[in-house]
């Protein structure tokens, strides 16, 4: 009734993070659209931590109707919130940032023949592009970073390009891939990426046992640390 709907607004204008946050879910459920620009609205005037928190609401039903948002957030001031933004993003194959990640990815990827076979081979890229920077990918490579500088420029470009590509872009399946990766010098990128992509970005647009299949192929891989 016009009563609980004021309630229900107060808890948006008055509320704490946490009601505010569980406002902006309801209204997802119900308008995406008015939720959309409700946000859209109030990011502008918010603290880091509540522009990444609230963020975090898209995550329920993420879809291409949220592109423009997420794709505007990437560029946003905080680390945190490009973060969210980017994890998001991943969970949408078809907008245009995980589709330049994948385009970039596949320059990487060569076939070569060993006697009746084929093989996939994967080289880490041996300069920084110069459009990186406006996708988010960090061409100085941290001081803790155990990864060479490459290594690090490969998990990055990785690290963008959603699960679901790798597999209809080889060919293999993830038990496959993740054998293939352990055969080549980039190992160590490859996995990070892979593990990553996997906890932060579930794919909404897969069937539930594609991420199944990856989580099963990496307990294979890393038994010891299970």
């Amino acid at each position: 009734d016009a009563a609980g709907a004021r309630a229900d607004e107060s808890h948006w204008t008055e509320g704490s993070i946490d009601q505010r946050r569980a406002f902006l879910a309801q209204e997802r459920a119900q308008a995406p659209q008015a939720e959309r620009e409700r946000l859209v609205a109030a990011l502008p005037e918010l603290p880091a931590a509540e522009r990444a928190d609230l963020l975090g609401v898209l995550a329920d039903g993420v879809s291409m109707d949220d592109e423009l948002l997420l794709d505007k957030l990437r560029a946003d001031r905080s680390r945190e919130v490009q973060q969210v933004a980017l994890k998001l993003l991943l969970r949408l194959p078809q907008a245009a940032h995980p589709q330049r990640a994948a385009q970039r990815m596949a320059a990487l990827l060569t076939q070569e023949r060993a006697l009746l076979r084929k093989r996939w081979v994967v080289d880490a890229p041996s300069a920084v592009a110069d459009d990186w920077a406006r996708d988010n990918v960090v061409a100085e490579r941290p001081k803790h970073e155990a990864l060479g500088e490459r290594a690090w420029w490969l998990y990055q470009l990785a690290r963008q390009v959603p699960l679901a590509w790798w597999t209809a872009h080889t060919g293999m399946t993830p038990p496959e891939l993740m054998a293939w990766a352990r055969k080549t010098e980039w190992t160590d990128a490859l996995l990070r990426a892979w593990h990553a992509v996997l906890v932060d970005a579930p794919s909404e647009l897969a069937s539930s046992s594609t991420d199944a299949s990856w989580a099963e192929a990496f307990c294979d891989a890393w038994p010891a640390r299970a």
